[in-house]
């Protein structure tokens, strides 16, 4: 702690979320944080105070008062400083643990990963080939959503999902960081289509839309609903890269991380653990973020899979 002017500033800096989590289940959550400081202080000080979660470069900054106050041997005081959480404090402080929330809800999936597996479908073992994905390209376009996601025409909405992620786990690019080009491009021009088409049937009302097109003239049986695709590729494209400036930074070092290591050949390991940390933190600071969520699944479920 310090003492500036007339007021008491205390820092405090968390490394490891475990025991950032303990800190606000204890402390920081109930409203009342315990500190030293190295001089006397009065009951009914204002007290600053500046914490630094795991991930975030910039610190949580919170106002309090000293609430107790027991002096020590050493001429100091401890204190317990009620602390109010409000604006725009608690609205980071949510947002980021909203995002350990996801970690570890994502964290079950990658340990259900290790266990094993039911056989998979037939042609759909392992991470796809060049061929396989060129050949699912050339077939999508006379396709329909239903077909592409390869789900029945009265598939509900949990199944629906389930399915998606299934796709997600296999289809996502980021688990094709490292791959030849021609495959990263032929993985991406497939997964857009998964994307649009989970983003119309996931929808009542597009989806509704949808199905009355299937149900008229034969020529436009396999069509996609242009203007909907538009603007689902739109919204896609914004929310890819993230809503926020900071989101967007830790999703772009992510991407710099995972782009260096293939640069330069480096063991691939390491960066995905850089880059996971990175997308979590992206994922605290936009919760709802769906993309920067299947991000992190891939780079958790390599992580999970892959020989260490």
């Amino acid at each position: 702690m310090s003492t500036e002017g007339t007021e008491i500033w205390a820092r405090m800096r968390f490394d490891d979320p475990a025991r950032f989590l303990e800190f606000f289940d204890k402390q920081l959550g109930p409203g009342l944080v315990g500190l030293r400081h190295s001089e006397p202080v009065a009951v009914g000080a204002r007290i600053h105070v500046a914490v630094t979660p795991p991930g975030l470069t910039e610190s949580l900054d919170c106002e309090g008062i000293a609430e107790r106050v027991t002096p020590t041997a050493d001429g100091g005081a401890r204190l317990h400083v009620r602390i109010a959480l409000e604006g725009t404090t608690r609205a980071r402080l949510d947002a980021y643990l909203g995002g350990i929330e996801a970690g570890r809800r994502v964290g079950a999936v990658t340990q259900t990963a290790t266990r094993p597996a039911e056989p998979e479908a037939a042609g759909e073992q392992g991470p796809p080939t060049l061929d396989e994905l060129s050949a699912r390209c050339a077939q999508m376009e006379a396709q329909t959503y239903f077909a592409l996601l390869d789900v029945p025409t009265d598939v509900a909405a949990e199944a629906l999902q389930r399915r998606f992620h299934d796709l997600t786990r296999r289809f996502h690019p980021d688990a094709f960081f490292d791959a030849e080009a021609e495959l990263r491009a032929t993985v991406g021009r497939y997964f857009r289509r998964i994307n649009e088409a989970y983003a119309v049937l996931k929808d009542p009302r597009r989806r509704r839309l949808y199905e009355r097109g299937l149900a008229g003239p034969p020529h436009t049986w396999a069509l996609r609903l242009t203007e909907e695709a538009a603007l689902t590729a739109q919204r896609q494209r914004r929310v890819r890269g993230g809503e926020t400036q900071t989101g967007h930074w830790h999703w772009s070092s992510a991407r710099e991380i995972l782009q260096r290591a293939r640069d330069e050949e480096t063991p691939t390991r390491p960066a995905l653990v850089e880059a996971a940390k990175m997308l979590r933190v992206a994922l605290a600071l936009e919760p709802t973020n769906e993309h920067f969520r299947h991000a992190l699944e891939q780079l958790e479920y390599r992580l999970a899979t892959e020989p260490v």
